[in-house]
């Protein structure tokens, strides 16, 4: 995975955030893992990966897709 994509990491055994490179102050990690995007533009259209880390370095990665549409 690129990093310079990366938008934001989540630990969740301790819940500590940290931005990454590609945050744009309009995400919103919350608790439960979700990632909330605001003021979407058609330039967000894009796959994004999660990849989660347990407390046993055992790593996930999902990926799905946004699609923006104009109104």
């Amino acid at each position: 995975m690129d990093v310079d994509l990366q938008i934001v990491s989540y630990v969740i055994d301790t819940q500590t955030t940290s931005l990454g490179p590609a945050y744009s102050h309009r995400e919103t990690i919350y608790p439960n893992g979700s990632l909330l995007f605001q003021k979407v533009t058609l330039q967000d259209t894009g796959y994004y990966t999660l990849l989660a880390l347990d407390k046993d370095a055992e790593s996930k990665r999902v990926t799905g897709q946004l699609r923006v549409y104009r109104k």
